[in-house]
């Protein structure tokens, strides 16, 4: 039975760290979510991207979380938009 001691929190990282879920890294100045419990009298923390966060929360059970030892699923990559040709323009006015 796991307790949590606190809310999920919002944190921007400050050195590399490693999602629980999806086992890609969180780097420097990116945005996570942290949380902190017991489970079975051991401590735990957990420091997930939002989006598997909310992924987890939306189709894992807390028996799915217990022992992943593989990532629970592929975190979605952000979409890369090229910048627009009028960006790079210059005036001449």
């Amino acid at each position: 039975m796991s307790e949590i001691f606190k809310d999920i929190e919002g944190r921007v990282c400050r050195k590399k760290a490693y999602c629980c879920f999806c086992f890609e890294p969180i780097m420097p100045g990116e945005k996570y979510d942290y949380r902190t419990g017991t489970h079975c009298g051991d401590f735990f923390v957990m420091k997930m991207h939002p989006e598997c966060n909310a992924y987890a929360n939306e189709h894992l059970s807390a028996e799915d979380c217990e022992d992943l030892s593989e990532p629970a699923f592929d975190r979605p990559k952000p979409a890369v938009t090229a910048p627009s040709a009028a960006q790079g323009e210059k005036s001449d006015g």
